[in-house]
Order: structure tokens, then sequence, then C-alpha cells
């Protein structure tokens, strides 16, 4: 029984090999790469040699502008942008599970069809077009409002227009997960209400909301992270971090920091703090739900 058993492990060991090694070369290698160059001044452009630097780089982030800066607009980008998403993604998924008996199976199906077209499209994509819309004279929207507003060089606009056009693109995650989640409430539960005479309110507070609000923390928690360390597509392209550092997030500093001026030790110590500060911020959530 024990040589069965040993088999099978050395099979089951073998089947997900290709998957062991797949995570190591392109998971837990760079990972612990970054990790090892933020304790170290490597600059290709100077030496080809890291330099042991110990703490300095993550004390050189205490002071520095630039990653304030860089680290207050990142937090308020995800926090804004989670917020507008997770409510219009929760009432929108609301509408179609109203109007799924209402509607056609195949009016449903195309409205289901728009509203996933968003988060398909991808970011570089989404972004071109928004600077098209955004454009100070030839953009749809200034035409509609009849004003001539910069929404893309002001500094008080600019950091909203990126949330807006984010708000759009990333909605879909929260519409479908939303939706899954309110469908599978069991119509019993409903029905038993209204025998109670329960109000359509009454069924929703009671009901409906604390049924998915486990899912609505752990969807939350997932699209913070993504947004606080991917922002990088829609800010590149819509504003480059302009005006000034006004839309300056994280992952684009730590580009220009390791990739334009090369200063990759600075650029991994960029990279390690982002990540353990998304993931207290996840983790938070999560035992909030708890």
């Amino acid at each position: 029984m024990s040589r069965i058993r040993n088999r099978e492990r050395r099979i089951g060991i073998f089947l997900i090999l290709p998957c062991l090694l797949f995570v190591l070369a392109f998971v837990m290698y760079p990972l612990f790469r970054n990790i090892f160059l933020s304790f170290h001044a490597y600059n290709p452009l100077h030496s080809l040699e890291t330099i042991f630097v110990g703490l300095d780089n993550y004390r050189w982030l205490t002071t520095e502008p630039l990653f304030l800066n860089s680290l207050y607009v990142t937090v308020l980008f995800t926090v804004v942008s989670v917020i507008f998403e997770m409510f219009i993604g929760f009432f929108v998924a609301l509408f179609l599970v109203r109007m799924k008996d209402i509607l056609s199976k195949w009016v449903s199906r195309f409205l289901t069809s728009i509203f996933i077209i968003p988060w398909v499209v991808p970011g570089i994509s989404a972004a071109v077009a928004w600077r098209m819309l955004y454009h100070p004279t030839f953009g749809p929207i200034n035409t509609i409002l009849g004003k001539n507003i910069m929404w893309l060089s002001n500094s008080s606009l600019s950091l909203f227009s990126i949330v807006i056009a984010d708000v759009w693109k990333c909605t879909p995650f929260f519409i479908f997960i939303f939706f899954a989640g309110m469908m599978s409430v069991p119509i019993e539960q409903f029905e038993a209400a209204r025998t109670d005479g329960a109000s359509m309110w009454q069924e929703f507070r009671y009901i409906m909301l604390p049924s998915i609000l486990p899912l609505m923390l752990v969807a939350s928690a997932f699209r913070a992270i993504d947004a606080f360390t991917k922002i990088f597509d829609l800010v590149y392209v819509l504003t480059g971090g302009g005006p000034g550092a006004a839309t300056e997030v994280l992952p684009l500093l730590i580009y220009k920091t390791g990739l334009k001026y090369f200063r990759f030790g600075t650029a991994s110590t960029l990279a390690v703090v982002a990540i353990l500060i998304s993931l207290v911020f996840g983790m938070g959530l999560l035992r909030r739900q708890r």
C-alpha cells in the first residue's frame, strides 16, 4: 500500500513540476532578486557591480518628496476609484438581477455582453481612447459640455480624469462578481420574506446585502491591490505623471527610476515598499471581513 502511495506521490510531483519551475523562474526569482537589489546600489551606466548599502535606500524614501507625493497620489487614486467601482458595480449588478425576469433571455445576454466590453479592452487601447475623449479641442466631452476644459493638463482635474477612465474600465470586475453572488442567494429566502410582508427595501437590506457583503470585501481587497500596484498604462498614456507630479503614481515612479534613470537599487526599494503596502491594505480588508 505504501509503495502505491509513494508511486502516486512521485507521479503527482512530476505532473506539477512544470508549473513549479514556471513559478520559480518567473515569480519567485524576480521577487527575491528585487528584494536583494533593494539593499544595494546598482547603476549599470556607472558600474556593473552591486554595492551593498544596507537600509540606506529605505531611509532615503522616508525623506524623498517624490516618493511621498507618489504614495499620496496612489493611495488617493486607489481609494476613490475602488469605492466608485464597487458602488456602481453593485447597483448595475442589482439592476441586471431585477431585470433578468422582466427582459427576454437574449436582451439580458446582450446587456451582459455590453457591460463586459470595458474589462476586456487592453489598457493601452482604453487609455488612447480616453485621451481622444479628453482632447481639449476635438474631444467629444468638451463638445457636449460646450467648454474648453484642459482635463489632462490641469493639476486639479488630471487625477480625477484618470479615475473616471479607470472606473469605466474596471467596474465590470465588480459587476460580474456581484451578479454571480446575487444569483447564488436562494430564491426561497425572498419568497419567505414576501410572504411575511417584507418590502423591496427590507429584502435588499436584510437578505441581499448581508449575503454578498463578504464577497464585496474580498473583491474590493483584490481590486485595491491591483489598482495600487498596476495602475501604469492609463497614467503613462494619459498624463505621463503630469502636470508636474500631480498624477505620478508609484508604478510610474518605479518605471522612471529604474528604466529612465537606471537607479535599479532605488527602483527595487520602491517596488518592495509598494508590494508591502498593498499586502497590508488587502490583509486589512480581509481581516475586517472576518
